[in-house]
């Protein structure tokens, strides 16, 4: 099969950055082949529609790209939106929900619903986060939820935050540390299972947002955390899939 997506970003006061995507997925066509909408939920005053650039952008995507205004109900709030709006229109096997602060390289949205597509069940494909401002640095690979302490954790005891492909070992995430090229890197080179993807970009399964619901209306962390457990009880694995990434403002970064 062939599946189709609905693409939901939810914002407040970043129109910079949702156009600068938006050109990126108008100036795409191999991407036309894997979208149905893309869908901005705007929840700041400095809209997106009234930016410089938008009107190109949506000459170039047409009906494609639907602007929904609504008050500040957070990330949750915006991202359960995009969810609802993707299942109520019925135009798509998945929702792919991407955050506002990141810079997008197109050939990973193909790349999601490409491997979404291939899976014998329905399954959560996520992709991995790179740090916007040290771009060399590969901030986390996919992550799980320690029962114990109930903090993010790594699944595979080889795996490393930080990991900076140029510049070697870096020790400012967490006391952890890594470094080194791709091929001398062996656990980049497989998919990972996890609790969980970030909603800087992940996939999911409009089947499984019919039978697990939406967003915990949760302010603001641990939306995307739940959500993934969730749908793990409910029997759905969540891949964080290699060659697909954002560069996106780390919470480092956000402190």
């Amino acid at each position: 099969p062939h599946g189709t997506a609905t693409f939901a970003t939810t914002t407040l006061n970043k129109p910079d950055y949702v156009v600068k995507n938006l050109r990126a997925m108008a100036g795409d066509i191999s991407l036309r082949d894997v979208v149905d909408e893309i869908l901005i939920i705007d929840q700041g005053p400095k809209k997106v529609a009234e930016y410089p650039g938008f009107d190109e952008v949506k000459a170039a995507l047409g009906d494609q790209l639907v602007t929904i205004d609504q008050a500040n109900l957070g990330g949750s709030g915006g991202f359960s939106r995009g969810m609802y709006e993707g299942v109520a229109r019925g135009k798509s096997d998945y929702v792919i929900l991407l955050d506002d602060d990141i810079s997008l390289e197109t050939e990973s949205i193909i790349r999601l619903v490409t491997f979404a597509d291939m899976c014998k069940k329905p399954t959560l494909v996520g992709g991995h986060m790179f740090d916007l401002f040290n771009r060399t640095v590969l901030h986390t690979y996919g992550e799980i939820v320690d029962p114990y302490y109930w903090q993010p954790a790594l699944p595979h005891p080889d795996q490393t935050l930080g990991h900076d492909f140029v510049h070697g070992d870096r020790s400012d995430n967490g006391g952890q540390s890594g470094g080194g090229g791709l091929r001398s890197t062996d656990w980049l080179h497989q998919r990972t299972d996890v609790d969980y993807n970030g909603w800087w970009m992940d996939l999911i399964p409009v089947s499984v947002i019919k039978e697990i619901g939406l967003s915990l209306p949760v302010f603001i962390k641990w939306d995307d955390a739940e959500y993934g457990l969730r749908a793990k009880e409910a029997g759905y694995n969540t891949v964080s899939l290699p060659g697909a990434a954002v560069w996106h403002i780390s919470w480092v970064d956000k402190d």
